[in-house]
């Protein structure tokens, strides 16, 4: 009902403002809503999707049939990566619609830190500072990864500390994981703001299973630090760093190489070429470029 009722509202809105284009962020409920406003008015849609896994919205006859009807009338399917768009794809392979426009970072909150407080080791403290941002759901996640990887690194050098940023439903069974293997981590738990965290680490290392996007690589880089990940889709689209198979040893050895060369990374050039990517002002006007496409049609 209640999505009756917001389809109802918005049909209203449309009349009244005569609406030149919709923008559905998601299929459901969204983009479902976008196809029933340009079947009754006639208005053009773009659907930005970033959801994963994209099958969920193929659970059933009927959420089938609105999810296939949804995307072959969208006029244009914006992804959040090239590996978002591969998902999407099998769904509808009208190839001409896809567009992939990346997640935006805000450059006034992620940003390096001043030249002379990045020093490199051992000029700041002599230990490699790794950070990792984490919803804690060892089904996507997989931090359990980088704790085996800690424990098998530290059988060669001590010389790097690993931060856990975040909070989550497998938190405790995480935590509790890191004791019993005897691996010295950090859990912050939830914080309201990473970027600190991100600016005083020398690399962000991801052990996501399967990832779009990845959005707390994005704030790595544009806070200046490279990426240690696994092959999970998202990140290898736009990192600079060490992409790895998601086994320990071979992960460990990932890590090894950046704690010598990190600091063989710019952060500043880092930031410069994620402004080129991320920031406010290139993502705007690369959706605004979209909708006139679809208005000159």
């Amino acid at each position: 009902m209640r999505v009756v009722n917001t389809m109802r509202y918005l049909s209203q809105i449309c009349r009244e403002f005569h609406c030149d284009i919709i923008d559905a962020h998601c299929m459901r409920p969204a983009g479902y809503i976008a196809r029933y406003l340009f079947a009754r008015h006639d208005i053009p849609y773009v659907l930005t999707e970033y959801t994963n896994p994209f099958s969920a919205y193929f659970d059933g006859w009927l959420a089938s049939v609105a999810s296939y009807s949804t995307l072959q009338s969208a006029s244009r399917i914006l992804a959040d990566s090239e590996s978002c768009m591969l998902r999407i794809l099998p769904y509808c392979n009208v190839y001409e619609k896809y567009r992939v426009v990346y997640n935006v970072v805000d450059t006034d909150v992620f940003h390096p830190l001043p030249p002379t407080a990045s020093a490199s080791p051992p000029e700041r403290d002599g230990i490699c500072h790794i950070a990792h941002v984490t919803t804690m759901d060892e089904r996507f996640k997989n931090t359990r990864l980088l704790i085996d990887a800690t424990k098998v690194l530290m059988e060669t050098r001590t010389d790097f500390d690993v931060t856990v940023i975040g909070d989550g439903r497998d938190k405790d069974a995480t935590v509790a994981y890191a004791r019993e293997q005897g691996v010295p981590i950090r859990f912050t738990g939830m914080v309201l703001d990473v970027s600190p965290y991100l600016r005083k680490a020398d690399f962000l290392a991801i052990t996501s299973v399967s990832e779009n996007f990845m959005v707390a690589g994005a704030e790595a880089l544009m806070s200046g630090i490279p990426l240690v990940s696994t092959h999970c889709g998202g990140p290898e689209n736009y990192m600079l760093g060490v992409a790895t198979d998601g086994n320990r040893v071979a992960y460990a050895n990932a890590m090894d190489w950046m704690i010598d060369h990190h600091h063989e990374f710019d952060r500043q050039q880092l930031h410069e070429y994620a402004r080129r990517l991320f920031s406010y002002d290139v993502i705007g006007k690369k959706i605004v470029d979209i909708y006139q496409e679809v208005l000159n049609e």
